[in-house]
């Protein structure tokens, strides 16, 4: 998974090395409040946008098969 750019001010995109049919993004404070959640179908890339203030946002992406990931995103 490649997240860019990163840092971003406002717009990036999650790319992925092949599709997936489930997709689960959440975009969360460091305080754990969540901003941005969304499921996917079938996806190779999603773009972004990340509202708010500048700081460090989390990023948190799972499948279906239980596989997950979990970004800092720095927004300038």
């Amino acid at each position: 998974i490649t997240l860019y750019p990163n840092a971003t001010s406002g717009k990036f995109t999650l790319e992925f090395n092949q599709t997936y049919s489930d997709i689960y993004v959440r975009i969360q404070t460091l305080e754990a409040k969540t901003l941005y959640a969304k499921n996917y179908k079938s996806v190779i890339s999603i773009p972004l946008e990340l509202e708010g203030s500048s700081g460090t946002y989390l990023l948190k992406v799972s499948n279906s098969k239980g596989e997950s990931a979990i970004f800092r995103v720095f927004k300038k």
